[in-house]
């Protein structure tokens, strides 16, 4: 506040809490994409190993990858559609929202037909990875 007297701005009340709304969407919105990217990775490179099989679509899964690294950065704003956001920006928005399901569902089908026919070893790392895919699909349908 201190500052806005030094500005000479308005900005109080209700405007000050979309803003810091908008700071904090924009900020931790893709931090969630960007951490579980790792995880994917790790997903990515153990379900090949178990049923003795290369990663089905290889290439598209690392496309896919690259796809949620640069679409997180669009769908902030998805958490502001409440907040007085013009119809054609919350429309763009949300467009991108459900874009960026296309990759994750492009990793899922890959990882799916890897283990397809495959003889899987049931060890620890490929049941986490199993209950990975299963968490994922879940919530996906659930979303």
């Amino acid at each position: 506040m201190a500052g806005e007297q030094l500005a000479g701005t308005v900005l109080m009340g209700v405007a000050l809490v979309v803003v810091v709304a908008y700071l904090f969407w924009f900020w931790g919105h893709p931090e969630v994409y960007i951490l579980i990217l790792p995880a994917m990775g790790l997903v990515s490179w153990i379900i090949p190993k178990f049923p003795g099989r290369e990663l089905f679509g290889y290439k598209f899964v690392i496309y896919s990858t690259l796809a949620i690294g640069v679409l997180s950065f669009g769908v902030w704003a998805h958490h502001m559609f409440s907040s007085g956001v013009d119809p054609r920006i919350r429309a763009s928005f949300m467009a991108i929202t459900l874009a960026i399901a296309i990759p994750t569902a492009v990793k899922l089908f890959n990882w799916i037909a890897t283990m397809w026919n495959g003889k899987i070893r049931l060890t620890a790392p490929m049941l986490f990875s199993i209950g990975f895919v299963a968490n994922l699909v879940i919530g996906g349908i659930t979303w």
